[in-house]
């Protein structure tokens, strides 16, 4: 079987994740894939993963800052491992749609609907495979509260409580900010607590009330001195009810500005029992 020939286009801290998840398939002795060249604005960062890369593999990845050139020098190159800033998502994944290569994208796919049409219609228009590098659904925890779900051991689905309040007020570089996160923690966090709804309970979302907001206007280097502050525009408090094909209700909240007492809970509740994200499988 033929190598996959991939380049990874942004080398930062979540690169260096996808970097050992490639090792680890390495030392299990599976080549299928050749890291052939990887790309950051920050040359030391793309060559920093090179060097980590060249440890588990033959030969080491040619280094480039240049999206476009590297698409366009390096040979044979079947696809294409986009860990950038949010912001940056769409603009990458066409240009690399464009040019015949597949594609997986970090989470979240892009920053808004449009950004998200964009980089589908390039999949489809290009017929290249497009993914996206999920990963909650696939731990084994996971996969078997789906399948508990799935073989009835709750019933019939009826409301998930999804809840998480607690003060989150230390700073988190480029993610404080819309510009190049999109949006805080209901978005970089919320896409894989919204794949899990949509896993567990095997529908679709077909309504959402939902409504966010920023109470603390500053993230610090000390939260607990709270010294060392900048100003962000990202929110710190949001709340949903989301109505699921087939009747299930999820009641989702997410608040990073809640001083005092850390709470959080996880439950699905079915016609039979529950799923306690803590306690396991009750049943009646």
């Amino acid at each position: 079987m033929e190598q996959l020939q991939l380049a990874l286009v942004g080398c930062g801290g979540m690169a260096g994740a996808h970097v050992r998840g490639l090792e680890e398939l390495a030392q299990a002795g599976i080549d299928d894939i050749q890291v052939v060249a990887c790309c950051d604005l920050v040359e030391a960062q793309a060559q920093q993963r090179a060097d980590e890369i060249a440890e588990f593999q033959e030969h080491k990845p040619e280094i480039y800052t240049d999206v476009e050139r590297m698409l366009t020098h390096v040979e044979d190159l079947d696809a294409v491992d986009i860990c950038a800033l949010h912001s940056q998502h769409h603009i990458l994944a066409v240009a690399c749609l464009e040019a015949g290569k597949h594609v997986i994208i970090e989470k979240p796919l892009a920053i808004t609907l449009r950004a998200g049409r964009k980089i589908l219609n390039a999949a489809v228009d290009n017929r290249r495979q497009l993914a996206v590098a999920e990963n909650y659904r696939r731990s084994p925890q996971e996969r078997a509260r789906s399948w508990a779900v799935a073989s009835g051991q709750i019933g019939q689905p009826r409301t998930f409580y999804w809840l998480e309040a607690g003060l989150r007020l230390g700073k988190w570089g480029w993610r404080n900010f819309k510009r190049d996160a999109g949006a805080g923690w209901i978005l970089d966090g919320g896409v894989h607590f919204a794949d899990l709804f949509r896993y567990h309970l095997g529908t679709e979302a077909r309504q959402v009330v939902a409504r966010a907001h920023s109470f603390e206007p500053y993230r610090y280097d000390e939260p607990v001195e709270r010294e060392g502050a900048w100003p962000v525009d990202v929110e710190d408090c949001a709340m949903a009810l989301i109505d699921f094909d087939g009747g299930a209700v999820v009641q989702w909240t997410w608040q990073g500005s809640a001083p005092g007492q850390d709470f959080g809970r996880r439950v699905l509740y079915g016609s039979e029992g529950c799923i306690d994200w803590e306690s396991g499988l009750w049943t009646r």
